[in-house]
């Protein structure tokens, strides 16, 4: 998908949004996009990641880890009729540029459907929300430290800086500004056994951040402490949102840094002997309409 195509798609999902959940969040969840923040033109390791299901898909926001990992938020490359499954039509790539408008060709890298891992234990709740997009070729771009390093209760009210890619209003019914990336900086306001709660309604995280980082320094290097997951509250895009902990998922993480990974045996692609090649065992994937 270059970018004429990109516009139309993002025309063609924020007119459906009436009758369904923005693309870019699973249903049941609130809105996730950047509230109180400013465009950035910076942070090249911060970029979309765009799922496209036949004439359906949406945008979430990914974070280079290494020069050919990339973390983001499992609810981005999974089915909505079936969490536990990638959709067998799903098409992935990534946007470098720091918006859509001011993208080239050359900005948008395609990704391979068995480069994308979810976390085995993601079901469509806010649990273990992580996933990982493998590139087939590095990028030259310097990757965001990941946190290895427990948070703990005295990193409450700490500064971070959120990134991403969503739509700069709160009830967004069209673009809004999604597909432009944008920055924010907030604070630290609670921590749970599993997720950090991040932001308020004056600065936070909202549709197309999901994924997206939380920036936290450490010794003087910001270091992706935690992923966009989901609103912290019910209130659209206002009382936070709630982030997964990278400390928490560093199994996870680390089996797929250093190296390119084909994904063949990996458990969220369902077992390749019951399919031809591209199904997962989730049906056809057409029904899936990218609600993120």
């Amino acid at each position: 998908m270059h970018q004429r195509s990109l516009s139309l798609l993002l025309a063609t999902l924020f007119l459906g949004a009436c009758a369904a959940p923005l693309p870019t969040e699973r249903e049941g969840s609130t809105e996730s996009k950047i509230i109180g923040g400013k465009v950035d033109t910076a942070d090249p390791a911060v970029v979309e990641l765009i799922m496209q299901t036949g004439e359906d898909g949406g945008l979430c926001t990914a974070t280079f880890i290494s020069q050919t990992v990339l973390l983001t938020a499992a609810h981005c490359v999974v089915s909505e009729d079936d969490p536990t499954k990638i959709p067998a039509n799903a098409e992935f790539q990534i946007m470098m540029a720091p918006s859509e408008s001011a993208a080239k060709d050359t900005d948008f890298i395609k990704v391979s459907r068995e480069n994308v891992h979810f976390h085995p234990q993601y079901d469509g709740e806010a649990a273990h929300d992580v996933a990982i997009v493998v590139l087939d070729q590095p990028v030259n771009v310097t990757p965001i430290p990941i946190g290895r390093s427990p948070l703990t209760q005295a990193d409450i009210g700490k500064r971070v800086r959120l990134v991403g890619y969503g739509a700069s209003k709160r009830n967004a019914t069209s673009n809004d500004g999604a597909s432009t990336k944008r920055t924010v900086s907030t604070a630290i306001m609670s921590l749970q056994k599993d997720l950090v709660g991040i932001g308020s309604s004056n600065g936070q995280a909202c549709n197309g951040d999901s994924g997206g980082p939380a920036l936290l320094e450490i010794d003087g290097v910001e270091t992706l402490i935690a992923t966009d997951d989901i609103a912290a509250t019910q209130v659209n895009c206002a009382g936070g949102d709630l982030y997964q902990r990278t400390d928490l998922h560093l199994d996870f993480i680390d089996q797929y840094l250093g190296a390119a990974t084909s994904g063949a045996n990996d458990p969220s692609l369902g077992d390749p002997s019951q399919s031809s090649g591209s199904d997962d065992g989730s049906g056809d994937g057409g029904d899936d309409d990218g609600s993120f």
